[in-house]
């Protein structure tokens, strides 16, 4: 069985041999691995049992030292993460001049296009819409900004993210198009403590824009992954309803036994290992314990994908990562990669 062919019965809820994985790690984190242990990047995805490729847009148009500037304009430094540090409609008076991005580019697609050619035969290639509506007028606007736009000049709200759709929606039609396995949509609407914003309000700004972009996907036969960090169970139960597949990355803020509970019959669950606190801050034995856990409690029965609760960063002692990767294939049955043992994986 292809990890293609994982993915896929996993998410039809089909038998498969085992579970699917994916651990994402930043890229200073992924360098420092690579280094350690002499790997390329494709021998970085077969330690990993990578089962998943993301095909990311060519959307770059400058840098300005280590501050990345996309298409939107928005500048973000990604060291680690991605902090962003230019939101080009701060000031309203900015729209004058400001040209929205054109989702017909011809160079958008170059990346994914290189992405399926080279990976699209075994693996899962997923298109990668992040900062999908809220989050992209946050980058446009600032945060504070657009929170209150939608509180106190609705109209301009609602215009703003329709203009952010109608790019999004043919982005999706443009991916379709390319041959992508699924599309993987990103925005947060979560936080620690509950939502950013009320329940009804999502519902009455993202929830209708968000399934004109999803429907672009399912409408093609193709499923949906979606990535929302924090603790957004009020409206998970709105995600089925618009036909999401497959709910990332199940942050362990979102108790798992609950989520497993109430939607895992429902809802593939992708990701819910901590990444938080166990894993970078732990012994190698914490972290064996914390993955094993939420293997066994996220994957009784099946429907998930076994991955972290958001991309590991490089804080991460490597000893870890390696006890991360010997835990999960332990639990799978794996054989252990000798390279890891003497780093505590095995």
């Amino acid at each position: 069985m292809t990890r293609k062919e994982r993915v896929i019965r996993t998410i039809k809820r089909e038998p498969v041999d085992r579970l699917p994985v994916n651990l994402e790690f930043t890229v200073p984190l992924a360098e420092s691995f690579v280094a350690r242990f002499k790997l390329d990047q494709d021998s970085l995805f077969e330690v990993l049992d990578s089962h998943i490729i993301y095909a990311y847009l060519s959307d770059e148009v400058d840098r300005k030292g280590d501050i990345i500037i996309d298409n939107w304009g928005v500048g973000y430094d990604a060291r680690e993460g991605a902090a962003i540090r230019i939101h080009p409609l701060s000031d309203r008076l900015a729209l004058r001049n400001y040209e929205f991005p054109d989702p017909c580019e011809k160079r958008l697609m170059e990346g994914p296009m290189a992405t399926i050619a080279r990976y699209g035969r075994d693996y899962f290639v997923a298109s990668y819409q992040r900062w999908l509506l809220f989050e992209r007028a946050c980058w446009l606007r600032g945060v504070e900004n657009f929170l209150m736009d939608m509180i106190v000049d609705r109209p301009f709200a609602e215009w703003l993210l329709d203009r952010i759709t109608e790019y999004q929606v043919e982005v999706a039609r443009r991916y379709v198009a390319a041959g992508v396995d699924c599309g993987r949509t990103g925005d947060d609407w979560g936080s620690q403590l509950g939502m950013m914003f009320s329940p009804d309000l999502w519902r009455e700004l993202i929830k209708p824009r968000l399934k004109k972009v999803w429907d672009v996907y399912h409408d093609a036969g193709l499923p949906v992954i979606h990535h929302s960090c924090g603790d957004i169970r009020p409206i998970i139960p709105d995600l089925i309803e618009l036909g999401l597949d497959v709910l990332h990355p199940v942050q362990a803020i979102m108790p798992r036994k609950e989520l497993k509970r109430d939607f895992g019959a429902r809802l593939i669950l992708y990701g819910g290992i901590d990444t938080q606190h166990t894993i970078p801050f732990g012994t190698p034995e914490d972290v064996r314990r914390e993955t094993i856990e939420c293997i066994d409690i996220l994957g009784a029965g099946g429907g998930y994908i076994v991955g972290l609760g958001h991309t590991l960063t490089s804080e991460t002692p490597l000893a870890n990562v390696s006890a991360l990767i010997g835990a999960v294939r332990e639990r799978l049955g794996l054989a252990q990669d000798e390279r890891l043992i003497a780093m505590g994986g095995g």
